[in-house]
């Protein structure tokens, strides 16, 4: 998607395949590390939609609705077995869910590194490198203002897109297209 701008067109050509680090949720990018392990990224990312679909929002800015990554509140009261992967890994990702709800674990842009890793590693399932994959100071710093509709490749785009036109679905807007 961002090949089809103009001024970043050279850019992307230069540096094929290389993406931005980072996500633009915490929350979502602790949840696609835990499920995206010992599996295939096609794999991960048939299992994520599934839980988009299931338990997250959507949100429809002009003619396009968009699927939302759930919030880690709609993920924390959700049954692990009825999620799309082995019995300890959905109860990891619930107990994820339930720390970030309950604000035992801070994910958010910002949040003290170490306090975030250590926290993770008292989750169960989550060992030190995801903890510290994702207690990384990766995240987006601030918001993006997104100036056009991202067609076809807005996946991380579209939390600002959303902030942007002042949509909020629950109590977070969350980022991932699926």
């Amino acid at each position: 998607a961002l090949g089809a701008d103009p001024q970043l067109a050279p850019l992307v050509a230069a540096r094929p395949g290389r993406r931005s680090p980072g996500a633009v949720d915490g929350f979502e990018l602790a949840v696609r590390a835990m499920v995206g392990q010992q599996i295939s990224v096609s794999a991960a990312r048939t299992l994520l939609g599934r839980i988009a679909a299931v338990h997250g929002s959507s949100a429809t800015l002009g003619s396009r609705t968009w699927q939302l990554f759930p919030t880690p509140a709609q993920l924390a009261g959700v049954d692990p077995a009825s999620l799309p992967m082995p019995r300890a890994r959905g109860q990891a990702v619930v107990a994820l869910a339930q720390a970030v709800d309950a604000g035992r674990v801070v994910l958010d842009a910002g949040a003290d590194r170490e306090a975030t890793t250590t926290g993770l590693q008292h989750l169960p399932g989550i060992g030190p490198w995801t903890a510290q994959y994702v207690g990384a100071p990766r995240r987006p710093s601030g918001p993006t203002v997104v100036e056009r509709d991202p067609e076809g490749g807005g996946r991380s785009l579209l939390h600002q897109l959303v902030e942007e036109q002042h949509v909020r679905v629950g109590e977070r807007a969350h980022g991932h297209v699926l």
